[in-house]
């Protein structure tokens, strides 16, 4: 076995060790800081051996493309994923369809790997703060009281909420802001990268070209996505808090690439 092909086995290994295969949340997070360190000595030394080989077709990894299908949460979900693929030497084309859609990742097979990995472990922290933060903000504030009338009549007074967004507001707002912090996060431990030496920012720099020229190729035509709306104040608080709550990995953006979310434009 090749040197690649053992660290990329050691990479999968440790993107095997999930809470849903038994191992605790801390023993997760753990894998996959390892993981993301791993896959960044794994570029570096991949770039330098590309660039030894003068351009040999065999040495050179490929970008490559994998399809999302989303179904419900769309937005924030495909938002998610935007800001954890910039901080892995990625980037995502968006296709949707109001709550639902398509979200194509371009990157390298270990990069998109490490990345959809990363985002599922996020995107479930997220969905269970999210739920917790609404139930605690549809709890009334006191208990219902009674009025009592001449005729002798006693009517409940209704629970009076924490504030007055509906269910839908409040979770909009809650995500638009958990994932701007967490792409804040994102975003200094990637400017941190690029700070280290000249090799970590001639690797951004070569990603992003390469990156760049493989989505052009099969998405010429492209429009910018706007994003997800800002709404849902009270949401947006609660967002805000869990998304510094959130388990990353120590360093979260050992490799990063600029880039941007893009949506499909009519001339695909």
């Amino acid at each position: 076995m090749t040197a690649p092909d053992r660290m990329q086995s050691v990479i999968a290994a440790l993107l095997a060790k999930t809470v849903e295969n038994g191992c605790s949340e801390q023993e997760a997070a753990s894998a996959l800081e390892k993981a993301q360190e791993l896959l960044l000595r794994y570029n570096l030394s991949a770039e330098e051996v590309q660039t030894r080989a003068d351009g040999h077709e065999a040495l050179q990894r490929r970008v490559g493309q994998q399809d999302v299908e989303v179904a419900g949460g769309f937005k924030w979900r495909a938002s998610l994923l935007a800001a954890i693929a910039r901080a892995n030497l990625c980037r995502v084309v968006l296709s949707d369809e109001g709550e639902r859609g398509t979200i194509h990742v371009f990157g390298k097979q270990e990069n998109v790997r490490v990345v959809l990995d990363m985002w599922t472990w996020v995107a479930e922290q997220l969905e269970r703060l999210a739920f917790g933060s609404l139930r605690d903000y549809m709890q009334p504030t006191q208990q219902a009281r009674w009025d009592f009338h001449a005729d002798g009549s006693v009517t409940p007074r209704p629970w009076t909420p924490k504030g007055d967004e509906d269910e839908a507001i409040y979770l909009a707002g809650f995500y638009r802001a958990a994932v701007k912090r967490i792409d804040q996060r994102l975003e200094t431990a990637m400017r941190r990268f690029q700070a280290e030496s000249e090799q970590t920012r001639a690797l951004v720099v070569s990603s992003g070209r390469e990156l760049s020229e493989a989505v052009r190729r099969i998405f010429p035509q492209l429009a910018r996505w706007s994003g997800m709306p800002n709404y849902g104040r009270d949401g947006m608080k609660a967002g805000a808090r869990a998304g510094d709550r959130v388990k990353l990995t120590r360093d979260p953006a050992l490799s990063g690439a600029g880039g941007a979310s893009l949506r499909l434009g009519a001339g695909r």
